[in-house]
């Protein structure tokens, strides 16, 4: 538990027992998987 902290001091995330960020990156979605769906999605408009 952290009483008062800033962004800039979290680098690493847990909850239910499981790292959803680790150093400042998440790890719960793929990056090139998402950014690779969302440019699909652009190229029809």
């Amino acid at each position: 538990m952290v009483y008062a902290a800033s962004r800039a001091d979290v680098l690493d995330v847990w909850v239910d027992g499981k790292q959803v960020v680790d150093n400042r990156s998440l790890t719960t979605i793929d990056l090139p998987a998402t950014l690779a769906l969302v440019r699909e999605i652009i190229a029809r408009f």
